[in-house]
């Protein structure tokens, strides 16, 4: 049986064990693909789509399998989506922030379906078979009978949020709350209690093929009912804090534990569990949603990296739409991030295989674009719309559709080097010997260096004026004022040295980065003099080099020759170290990521690719800490200590979004009291601590600005 496995260093490292507050500096590199948690959801059609939601931006639709994905959000008007179901007639439901929406062709156009449902979240759609529909907005539970068109309140009584809703097959309702469990034999009109529990909290109820009704309650017991929920036996089969249990078309039972490696599943009604094979890898910590497709293949989803898919043998598992990128790269050694002009983003990995994302970076796809294995001086790059760009030694691969799809450009027989898309759209492709034009998307090619010789070619770049400039061998320059159709060797002093990459900022300056050193060399001139550029900078070795829409100058280096970024907003003359922000716990004790790749994106931001995700830089100007204006005062918990309950309180100056936590001493999440958007003033929230043994907990207040740790005691 797998144990959960906990990092000490996530709450002491990150908050910092101190009743103070914490002014926190608006950091400059912010996290693109990262959020706390999603609320991932998946449902099957009934022509082999596949939809997904992540809780952040919307849903996706796949056609082949799970290949490829696009967003099918018109007219979803909150994309923050729960949870979907699909019905027999076709029909797509969504549960969103702002109500349910439905779709009657098959995500292309959404409509709103809460008509008699309270304004606010629904958090869960259940299915009480043929057109009935089943809403938990919360405190209570709604039904449709008519596909969403009208929803009525049908119970149950009681003041706890209810968690979950099953129907048997003779009709009869079973409800979860935090701590009862309801029973309805006509179809809600009256309801009884028929399990009890207090202090524990229960999961939404389930049943399997066999009619067995199951729930799970705290500490890893299960429940289980033979008659429909009249009578209750509890089973207790060593399993650790249950966070999901689902019922499987195989006949089995499935189950996943709180922060635990690894899913379990039981064939003997819950009696004794064996772990699932091939779920012991990334995806499987925090898994929140299991189910199975109409292939019978086994869905998990899990909050942090998203949606994954098993063999039907249990061999293997893989990721059907995921969220962050370390868990899903081979390696992050190599690989490159490309944007283009309408924002369209991929990763491409050392190895075979390449990543793409369609909603700015929050969520990533696998994409199955097979390139050649042999790379050498790879280079990728994005363009205009939603054009990219591939070029590997002997082949040039195209997109223009946000990486989905790829062919090979009919490029000429040389080696190639690099490859450069201008504003304009006339494409550059560089060699060992030449540099060729094409201005039909790479159907055609001329060879546009004859007078300057033949160079090898290690680099292309475009200033905001229009002109190219190529870096070549023997440490020369070419030159371009008419959009790369005739080039001329630029006569340069003060530049020497084995330079092996150049970037062109505002007003016609130019960069040469020699990658050992380091060494940076500036011209203000457009090339033809060159001044050294390092002060304050120590890496020896600069694995990124890039300008932003401000003027300001970006190096990086890899973790293993003193990593992170160094940012010069004076062109080059001085430098410092820019790091704020890039810590986060997958960096344990180093406290510098490796950068593998900065990229310009749209307006002119800045995107760093590192060995723990993808961040994009502040858009203000360097040094201008944004913080200090409004700041929140956090406030208090009361009593402390406490034996029934106690209350947090806090004080906002401004609406913005708070998240309140309590972790153990180990730092594991015990309870989420709130995560969302809060308006001035002073806000409280009880927490009873039910369900955790007498000890010491911590409660974590945080906001934009500021956040708060305070140590509490439950006697």
């Amino acid at each position: 049986m797998k144990t959960a496995k906990f990092q000490f260093i996530v709450i002491f490292s990150v908050c910092g064990i101190t009743g103070g507050e914490v002014a926190a500096q608006q950091p400059f590199w912010q996290r693109v693909d990262s959020v706390e948690r999603f609320s991932w959801s998946v449902a099957f059609g009934d022509a082999g789509e596949i939809f997904t939601a992540d809780g952040k931006s919307g849903v996706y639709k796949s056609i082949n399998d799970g290949r490829h994905w696009a967003a099918a959000n018109e007219g979803l008007v909150n994309r923050t989506v729960h949870d979907m179901y699909f019905d027999a007639a076709g029909r797509l439901f969504a549960a969103t922030n702002d109500g349910v929406f439905r779709s009657d062709d098959r995500a292309e156009h959404w409509t709103r379906a809460s008509a008699g449902l309270p304004e606010g979240p629904v958090h869960v759609l259940a299915s009480g078979g043929d057109d009935t529909l089943f809403a938990l907005p919360g405190m209570r539970v709604y039904r449709s009978i008519n596909a969403g068109n009208r929803w009525d309140l049908i119970g149950p009584p009681g003041t706890a949020p209810c968690s979950g809703v099953c129907v048997t097959g003779s009709g009869v309702l079973i409800v979860s709350t935090d701590d009862t469990l309801y029973r309805s034999t006509d179809a809600g009109a009256t309801w009884r209690v028929c399990h009890a529990r207090p202090r524990e909290t229960f999961l939404p109820p389930i049943v399997d093929t066999r009619g067995v009704v199951y729930t799970a309650a705290n500490f890893g017991k299960v429940l289980l009912s033979g008659d429909e929920g009249i009578t209750w036996t509890t089973l207790y089969p060593g399993l650790g804090h249950i966070s999901v249990l689902a019922a499987g078309s195989d006949g089995y039972l499935y189950s996943s534990m709180y922060a635990a490696k690894g899913l379990v599943r039981s064939n003997d009604g819950a009696a004794t569990w064996t772990d699932v094979p091939a779920s012991d890898s990334p995806g499987s910590e925090y898994t929140t949603r299991i189910a199975m497709d109409p292939q019978g293949r086994l869905i998990t989803c899990d909050h942090f990296d998203g949606v994954f898919r098993y063999a039907p043998d249990f061999s293997f598992k893989e990721p059907l739409r995921g969220r962050a990128l370390y868990y899903e790269l081979p390696t992050m050694a190599l690989s490159r991030l490309a944007i283009s002009d309408s924002g369209s983003m991929a990763v491409l990995p050392e190895h075979d295989g390449l990543f793409r994302s369609n909603d700015g970076g929050i969520t990533w796809i696998p994409t199955d674009v097979s390139f050649p294995q042999s790379w050498g001086n790879r280079v990728f790059v994005g363009g205009a719309r939603h054009s990219m760009y591939v070029v590997s030694s002997d082949s040039l691969y195209i997109s223009t559709d946000g990486a989905a799809t790829w062919h090979a450009a009919p490029a000429p027989a040389d080696t190639y080097t690099t490859v450069r898309p201008l504003q304009s759209g006339t494409l550059l492709l560089g060699s060992r010997q030449w540099i060729y034009r094409s201005t039909d998307q790479g159907a055609t090619w001329n060879v546009v260096t004859q007078s300057a010789g033949p160079h090898s070619v290690i680099g292309i770049a475009q200033d905001t004026r229009g002109d190219v400039y190529a870096l070549v061998d023997a440490n020369r320059l070419l030159v371009s004022t008419d959009d790369g159709n005739t080039w001329l060797i630029r006569a340069s002093t003060g530049f020497d040295g084995s330079y092996t990459k150049i970037a062109c900022g505002a007003a016609g300056r130019v960069y040469a980065v020699k990658g050992m050193g380091p060494v940076v060399a500036a011209s203000d001139d457009g090339g033809a003099t060159f001044r050294s550029a390092n002060t304050g900078m120590s890496p020896n070795e600069l694995t990124a080099f890039s300008t932003d829409a401000q003027g300001r100058v970006f190096a990086a280096g890899a973790w293993w020759v003193s990593g992170g970024v160094y940012i010069s907003a004076d062109f080059g003359a001085s430098w410092r170290k820019q790091n704020s922000g890039f810590y986060s716990v997958e960096y344990q004790w180093a406290f510098e990521p490796g950068v593998m790749d900065l990229v310009r994106g749209p307006a002119g931001r800045m995107y760093a690719l590192t060995d723990s995700g993808l961040y994009c830089g502040s858009d203000w100007p360097l040094g201008v800490d944004k913080s200090k204006a409004q700041p929140a005062n956090i406030g208090h918990v009361y009593p402390n200590p406490f034996r029934s309950g106690t209350t947090v309180t806090w004080t906002l100056e401004r609406k913005q979004h708070v998240d309140v936590q309590v972790f153990d001493l180990l730092g594991r999440r015990v309870a989420s009291l709130a995560s969302g958007m809060f308006a001035a003033g002073t806000h409280s929230i009880p927490f009873t601590g039910s369900g955790l043994p007498q000890g010491s907990y911590f409660v974590r207040i945080g906001t934009a600005d500021r956040s708060r740790l305070f140590m509490i005691v439950k006697q």
